[in-house]
């Protein structure tokens, strides 16, 4: 392998630890730093410029996709690699990495050949074999993804009931907050939906679905047959 510096993120002291104790002694990783939470994550990658970034999804201060999107948005960073960490497989999860700039998924109950796999990979720049984030992200939804949905007719997309119900009120600049509360879900299971319709609707971000949905004329006949 070549020589990777690494940096790893976890707020749980012993999955740190694990993490280490499993890599450390593999030949072309060197494990230069660590953190305990996404601000401190934020902060040492900015200052250490690592290789690689090993980061849980789940962190008290900012969340691992949040870190991720801070860091590609500052100049002279975009060669460092980031691998998401979640004990979860859910999609919803790959999505929201893929959206974040993550170049891979992992689940934390890997095996450590699996780990050391996707590293080569994701520091090789995603070779055939394992799914990146966004290969996967795109997998999820494969056979309802719009990919520049303004090109498309409104019948070719289909969206759920639930999805157009959150979609009017995004038109509308509800924040995700009152969404959940007017729909008695969770603020989670509302940024889940907005993932899901950036990728429906071909938009880059849920940050962007606002603007989107107020240009796009075809959104309003969509919304109209509810």
């Amino acid at each position: 392998m070549v020589s990777v510096k690494l940096f790893v993120a976890d707020d749980h002291q012993l999955m740190r630890e694990g993490i280490i104790r499993m890599l450390n002694d593999v030949k072309g990783i060197e494990i230069i730093g660590t953190a305990s939470d996404g601000k401190e994550a934020y902060s040492k990658i900015i200052e250490l410029k690592p290789d690689l970034v090993l980061i849980d999804i789940s962190m008290p201060g900012m969340r691992g996709d949040e870190v991720i999107n801070l860091v590609r948005k500052k100049k002279n960073l975009d060669r460092i690699k980031f691998l998401l960490m979640s004990a979860d497989e859910i999609p919803f999860l790959r999505n929201r990495s893929f959206y974040a700039g993550a170049d891979g998924f992992i689940q934390k109950d890997s095996k450590k050949e699996d780990v050391l796999e996707a590293i080569r990979n994701v520091t090789a720049g995603g070779k055939p074999g394992t799914q990146s984030a966004g290969e996967q992200g795109r997998a999820d939804c494969q056979g309802q993804s719009v990919s520049g949905y303004s090109s498309k007719r409104n019948d070719d997309l289909i969206l759920t009931r639930r999805e157009k119900e959150i979609l009017e009120r995004v038109r509308k600049g509800i924040g995700e907050k009152r969404i959940a509360r007017e729909l008695s879900i969770t603020r989670e299971t509302v940024v889940h939906y907005k993932i899901t319709l950036c990728i429906k609707l071909g938009v880059e971000n849920p940050r962007a679905l606002f603007s989107f949905v107020g240009r796009d004329a075809g959104i309003s006949n969509l919304l109209h047959n509810m």
